[in-house]
């Protein structure tokens, strides 16, 4: 609901600009669905964890931080 709620304001504020709006191509939508079905992307957190327990270890230890 998240998404679908997401996708609707952004029609919205794209319908309140008072120009037409561009369709997609048919190769874009299909290549866009293809992306979204189980198993064509990595999985969430296979990158993330790893980084976010890198940044842990990093907030207590005395290395300089590199973010600031």
């Amino acid at each position: 609901m998240y998404q679908l709620e997401l996708s609707c304001r952004a029609q919205v504020d794209a319908l309140s600009a008072g120009e037409d709006l561009l369709i997609p191509s048919k190769e874009v939508l299909e290549k866009t669905a293809h992306l979204y079905q189980p198993g064509t992307r990595r999985p969430y957190g296979v990158l993330e964890w790893p980084a976010m327990l890198r940044l842990l270890n990093a907030e207590n230890s005395n290395y300089p931080r590199f973010d600031s």
